[in-house]
């Protein structure tokens, strides 16, 4: 961290802790009151005349500056809310579509399952015939076998 003033000297750190900044220096350590440091760094600048030139700002001109500050993030922020209102229309049509690709989805799921009993049924009879006519041809086969001999 930046030390706080070059008076003080030497290399240091500071830390806010409540209302009193602590300043580290190599080898000590001092606390001293917040409040005090401002009131005489703002003694120094009222002697010295070291004011910004926004303190010279007459008190018009410094409302209309806010105002026209003001104008500017009111601007930016409604730029921000018809942004997000865009992009949640374009996420509320995008997810009907998805509901609609799922439903189409599910529905032809729904055919295919039923397209894969019916095959299954289908294969059964089919399974179910060839052995009826496997049994009625072996026992033809053992018929004309008896009468031939």
């Amino acid at each position: 961290a930046v030390g706080i003033n070059a008076e003080y000297g030497g290399s240091y750190d500071y830390w806010f802790i409540d209302h009193f900044v602590v300043v580290w220096w190599r080898n000590m350590s001092t606390a001293f009151n917040f409040e005090e440091y401002f009131q005489t760094k703002f003694e120094e600048k009222l002697f010295n005349g070291d004011e910004e030139p926004e303190n010279h700002m007459t008190a018009a001109t410094r409302l209309l500056e806010k105002k026209r500050e003001m104008s500017e993030l009111e601007q930016a922020l409604s730029a921000q809310k018809e942004e997000f209102e865009s992009k949640m229309r374009n996420l509320n049509q995008r997810q009907e579509e998805l509901d609609k690709k799922e439903l189409n989805l599910r529905s032809s799921l729904i055919k295919f399952d039923q397209f894969l009993i019916e095959n299954d049924v289908k294969k059964r009879r089919a399974m179910k015939k060839t052995a009826m006519e496997k049994k009625k041809k072996k026992k033809k086969t053992k018929n004309q076998k008896k009468k031939k001999k």
